[in-house]
């Protein structure tokens, strides 16, 4: 991703953005993937998805940020950007009817969370 950067770095998110805490972030990963081995009722699926949400919530300006600063007409912005949009349109998606859709949606959140937490902590290195 480094190399289709601009020279200049980004001037980050807006500065009312709440900072993300990435150890937070990665204990809610973590939890999520924990799913596979366990039968959740609604509830707690319901409980359990307003966490990578809200850490969704704080990464997507941080990653909006640094999008901004790839080359517009290049592969890497176009693709950078399809994957902040599909994971912000994941996150308003709600868990649907049942258990199985319900599990997936946990289950995508904390894929599109893991890979905002790489671009954030990918920018904080970089700062």
């Amino acid at each position: 991703m480094s190399s289709a950067r601009e020279t200049h770095r980004p001037t980050g998110p807006r500065a009312d953005t709440p900072a993300a805490n990435p150890a937070a972030i990665r204990n809610t990963i973590d939890r999520a993937h924990g799913l596979l081995a366990v039968s959740l009722t609604m509830d707690a699926l319901a409980a359990l998805e307003k966490l990578p949400r809200g850490h969704i919530v704080v990464l997507l300006p941080y990653a909006r940020a640094a999008g901004g600063c790839l080359r517009t007409r290049h592969d890497a912005h176009r693709l950078y950007t399809a994957r902040i949009d599909t994971i912000e349109r994941q996150a308003e998606h709600g868990l649907g009817a049942g258990a199985l859709s319900a599990h997936v949606q946990v289950m995508e959140l904390a894929r599109g969370c893991d890979w905002l937490l790489e671009q954030y902590q990918e920018i904080s290195r970089d700062a």
